[in-house]
């Protein structure tokens, strides 16, 4: 019974880490990408 609730804990903790390195990737990405959108855009001059 005891190891059951630990590995149940467990398992959520992986997931909850596995989605924080997701958001993490995601945001790299979104950064990235950003800068490349931004620095594709032409600049009009005044």
């Amino acid at each position: 019974m005891r190891s059951d609730l630990l590995e149940k804990e467990n398992n959520t903790n992986n997931k909850i880490r596995d989605l924080q390195r997701q958001k993490i990737k995601f945001a790299k990405w979104v950064k990235k990408n950003l800068l490349i959108l931004l620095a594709s855009i032409p600049i009009p001059s005044p």
